[in-house]
């Protein structure tokens, strides 16, 4: 029985335990990285993704029989799009150059328009309550990741190339998140010191993964914000000045925390490793040979437009790009949201889903939520240089956060 808070609600041992639904949501969206570990370290786990899928479809189904889902007219555009959006995907099943994986990307991306619609239609999801449990999770998420990363290094874990390789490719995606809870730190409210001591905290989270990208962009939306609300808000000159020298002291503190915390984690000889790691992928962006990384990127840009000009109206069909570049029929893309979306959907594929996003990101501009706009642009500029169009569970749960609820504080 799911009681009228916003809690699902269960019996065991005939105890009634109310568990938040926004932890459902939490643990939703954090399933696939759970799966990935524990497959790792040879460590069997219920399927965490479907099982939180069932319960948060129960809940949603249970809500709709008792008419306490909610839908609003400025709903509707949105919902048009991301429908249309996955009509596309069907359709092109049909002439699309992969084989198997084609139906495989599709069920994937269908998990995606399910995170898309938990917020739109349930009451139960308390934006605040989210926010916070989104953070806590991603915080102990990074923990464990360092302490696997660490284990890894020393021998405790036994783990081939190829897995070690996938558990690598989590820290982009923990580097994103990362952002996205430092955004909302940054924004609420809390006691200054106790938020310093969060954000320094997400900043060496941050810098462990060796994650350029989400470090840079995140860097990139603060300065963005910081103009904004210079700008925006009608203050004399002076206080101004006093809000930009705030500004400055702040980020000072967290420097001085976060390098306080990096040199003594480094005196360690197993966390060396780590650090090196992480020094030496930033300062490959000061030299003339960026990396492999970069370097693999900028060739999947020029390969991936090439073929467009040859199919730029209809595209090569969903899950068709591992075939057509690299004659696999299995996962791949050119870590360009933009381009993956234009190559496998074509034009008008494209022009569905950049007209999806300007929509979220005019009803944040709109309303002043500043959160959400920031944490909006924060993943677009993220899926511009990563990401496949099945790894946006997250973007996807954010995206209709934008005009549904404001958060205020």
């Amino acid at each position: 029985m799911i009681s009228k808070k916003s809690a699902v609600s269960y019996k065991i041992n005939f105890l009634r335990v109310n568990v938040p639904f926004e932890l459902f949501c939490v643990v939703f969206l954090f399933s696939g990285m759970l799966k990935s570990w524990s497959i790792l370290l040879s460590f069997p786990i219920p399927d965490v993704t479907l099982l939180s899928i069932v319960i948060i479809a129960a809940t949603l189904f249970y809500d709709l029989l008792n008419e306490r889902l909610v839908w609003d007219a400025k709903y509707n555009f949105a919902m048009l799009m991301i429908v249309s959006f996955c009509l596309l995907i069907l359709f092109s099943i049909l002439f699309s150059y992969g084989t198997d994986y084609p139906a495989v990307k599709s069920a994937l991306f269908f998990i995606n328009l399910f995170a898309f619609t938990i917020p739109l239609v349930s009451r139960r999801v308390n934006l605040k309550k989210f926010l916070k449990l989104f953070v806590t999770a991603t915080i102990l998420m990074s923990i464990v990741f360092f302490i696997l990363q660490l284990g890894i290094q020393v021998g405790v874990f036994s783990v081939n190339p190829e897995q070690y390789k996938s558990f690598e490719g989590n820290s982009l995606v923990l580097g994103e998140l990362i952002g996205v809870s430092f955004l909302i730190v940054a924004y609420g409210k809390a006691k200054l010191l106790f938020k310093v001591l969060i954000l320094a905290l997400l900043g060496l989270l941050l810098f462990l993964t060796a994650a350029r990208g989400p470090g840079l962009f995140l860097i990139l939306v603060l300065l963005l914000s910081i103009l904004w609300g210079l700008f925006t808000y009608k203050l004399p000159l002076k206080i101004k000045g006093k809000a930009l020298i705030g500004a400055i002291g702040t980020t000072s503190i967290l420097i001085v925390f976060s390098l306080y915390g990096l040199i003594s984690l480094s005196k360690n000889e197993n966390l060396n490793e780590v650090f090196e790691k992480s020094f030496s992928r930033y300062e490959l962006l000061l030299s003339e040979d960026k990396g492999s990384s970069v370097n693999t990127r900028v060739k999947h840009f020029q390969d991936t437009l090439e073929l467009i000009e040859k199919n730029p109206v209809l595209g090569y069909g969903i899950g068709s790009y591992g075939k057509v570049v690299n004659g696999i029929d299995g996962r791949g893309y050119p870590h360009n949201i933009i381009l993956e979306i234009w190559f496998e959907l074509g034009i008008l594929g494209m022009i569905i889903f950049v007209a999806l996003i300007f929509y979220s990101a005019f009803y944040a501009f709109h309303n002043k939520d500043k959160l959400m706009f920031f944490i909006l642009l924060f993943f677009i500029m993220n899926m511009m240089k990563s990401s496949s169009l099945v790894d946006l569970r997250a973007f996807f749960f954010f995206l209709p956060l934008t005009f549904v609820k404001k958060l205020d504080s």
